[in-house]
């Protein structure tokens, strides 16, 4: 009998979408901005938009569709989808890349959103493969920026937090020492930016956005461990510094780390003269810093990744390997060994199970 080969099926990759969210407090520029994005992608560009307006009417969908008719838009109106209206985003986004199938999609939260939040919405996509975030971008008035009532603010403060690529909007309408004092404050926040710009009409080049793209995943752990976190260790002379970071899947015990650090800042002796850290923890995101003897934490919108740094008195000969160690042991779990089908609800669903993980290990604690 003769036999025949048979050609092997076609395997067909699928490539993980790019997921750019452009957030900005109410007025800030923030559809002037993604017109100008769209407007770099070329004749060829398959971008999908998903604009959520707070209120009932939806009108920056129409702008945005009367400006690039082919541009496939959906519009979330009538509520926040960092929270009430998070059922739809994710529906939207599975009905977007089942049916449009685009190269990218941009998400324009309305100006109270919480862009974290919406991160954490759209996490089954990522840890699927489907999508993959760009570094979040956040247009500010720099007027604004430099005025203390809206840095106080919590919505401002949350959406300048979350962003890793900061832009100064509205520029030719400010004096140059208002942006200069926007460039000073901007240098100073942390988790510190990949990026920084200063522009008008909410105008900034792609490539940009792409170079500050490669940067963030160029340094951005592997999900499973297969890369050792990095440490970053440098003598001055009278201080020493250590820091490391983690993937934004790695999840740590907010109580563990609340611990540590509130030991570390209470010591009678205190070695620790400064540490700030971003942890995901099991409580959700927390910024947390130790400065003047006192430890301090709350929660932020930022989820690039787990980071710490570490400032110590060189002369005491400070321990850091330990200290390293002590942090890794406060790791609860890893989000990629919960389930991660991607659909509708699923992001609820991901928030669910890690709140029952954490009520059956608390329980388990009290026995």
């Amino acid at each position: 009998m003769s036999s025949r080969q048979l050609p092997h099926a076609a395997v067909k990759i699928r490539k993980a979408i790019p997921v750019t969210i452009v957030t900005g407090f109410l007025g800030s520029g923030k559809t002037t901005a993604i017109l100008d994005i769209l407007k770099s992608g070329g004749p060829d560009s398959r971008a999908a938009v998903v604009v959520n307006e707070w209120g009932q009417v939806a009108l920056d969908g129409a702008i945005v569709s009367g400006e690039y008719p082919a541009i496939q838009v959906r519009e979330i109106s009538g509520g926040c989808i960092c929270c009430g209206a998070g059922a739809d985003l994710e529906r939207t986004v599975s009905e977007i890349l089942d049916r449009v199938k685009p190269d990218r999609i941009i998400v324009e939260p309305s100006g109270v959103a919480k862009p974290g939040d919406i991160m954490d919405t759209l996490r089954s996509f990522e840890m699927s493969g489907r999508v993959v975030f760009d570094p979040v971008v956040c247009i500010v008035d720099p007027a604004r920026f430099t005025q203390a009532r809206y840095i106080e603010m919590p919505v401002f403060r949350d959406q300048v937090e979350s962003a890793e690529i900061l832009v100064a909007n509205r520029c030719d309408l400010v004096e140059r020492d208002i942006v200069d004092a926007f460039f000073e404050k901007a240098h100073a926040l942390y988790p510190p930016k990949l990026a920084v710009y200063a522009t008008s009409f909410g105008k900034f080049p792609r490539s940009f956005l792409q170079a500050a793209s490669h940067e963030m995943r160029s340094s951005m752990p592997e999900h499973r461990g297969e890369r050792p976190p990095r440490c970053r260790l440098d003598d001055h002379e009278s201080l020493s510094q250590a820091g490391w970071t983690w993937s934004p899947r790695t999840v740590f015990s907010e109580s563990k780390l609340t611990n540590i650090l509130r030991n570390e800042a209470g010591r009678a002796d205190p070695v620790i003269e400064r540490a700030k850290a971003v942890f995901h923890t099991d409580r959700g995101w927390f910024l947390m810093e130790i400065a003047s003897g006192a430890f301090h934490q709350r929660p932020i919108q930022y989820r690039a990744q787990n980071k710490c740094q570490f400032i110590a008195d060189r002369r005491r000969g400070t321990d850091f390997p330990a200290l390293k160690k002590a942090l890794d042991a406060c790791i609860w779990t890893d989000e990629t060994r919960l389930s991660a089908s991607p659909g509708p609800g699923d992001g609820a669903k991901r928030k669910n199970e890690l709140e029952k993980k954490r009520n059956v290990e608390q329980g388990g604690a009290e026995q």
